[in-house]
């Protein structure tokens, strides 16, 4: 029978194979902790944008100007309230179902008898932060200090209607805050054209999420 000479270096190194075997065999029977909890009934609610003009809680509201005459002026003011929850901007305002009425065409020799307001009728629309104070119109100052541009001076009320008119720069409506959409408006001096016209239209507000 031969003979094994086992050296040292031979014995540890035998020892060593025989160790890593040994802790490989071992690897698969640890178990780590673990731990499991479940969150039920859980919900996703869309939230909501709700624009209301006071006095008639819609997001539309119907004006009519009449019994002006030439030089006139004055102003019309709207509170905006946004009665969702989400924050939102004011997208525009919309001049829309222009109406005119003309009935007194063949006695001041006006021979368009679908009336001449709108085309003459000059307004200027804008939002104000805080309540105007009341008079014919809206201060310059007012609206310098604060209010936001939606119509500009000097646009008639029948080349502003039928598009929606946005704000010079963003105007916020958070949920339960309240803004003033001013409308002002001045008949220039245009002689017996418009007499005995009337005009009635529409401003609807837009409101967008935030």
């Amino acid at each position: 029978m031969p003979e094994i000479e086992l050296t040292r270096r031979r014995v540890l190194g035998g020892l060593i194979t025989v160790g890593a075997a040994s802790a490989a065999a071992g690897a698969g029977t640890f178990a780590l902790f673990s731990d499991t909890e479940t969150s039920s009934g859980n919900e996703v609610t869309a939230g909501t944008l709700d624009l209301q003009i006071d006095p008639d809680d819609s997001a539309t509201t119907s004006l009519s100007v009449g019994d002006v005459k030439p030089t006139d002026g004055g102003a019309i003011v709207l509170e905006l309230t946004n009665a969702g929850s989400i924050d939102a901007n004011v997208a525009g305002v919309t001049v829309e179902s222009i109406t005119e009425s003309d009935g007194t065409a063949d006695e001041f020799t006006d021979t368009d008898t679908s009336g001449d307001l709108a085309d003459n009728l000059e307004i200027e629309a804008f939002v104000l932060n805080s309540e105007p104070s009341e008079g014919e119109g809206i201060s310059d100052s007012e609206i310098n200090s604060g209010g936001t541009t939606v119509i500009s001076d000097g646009t008639t009320l029948s080349s502003a209607g039928g598009t929606s008119n946005s704000p010079s720069s963003p105007v916020s409506l958070n949920p339960s805050e309240t803004k003033y959409l001013v409308v002002n408006y001045h008949v220039p001096d245009v002689g017996n054209v418009i007499q005995g016209d009337t005009v009635t239209f529409d401003l609807t507000a837009e409101i967008e999420q935030s």
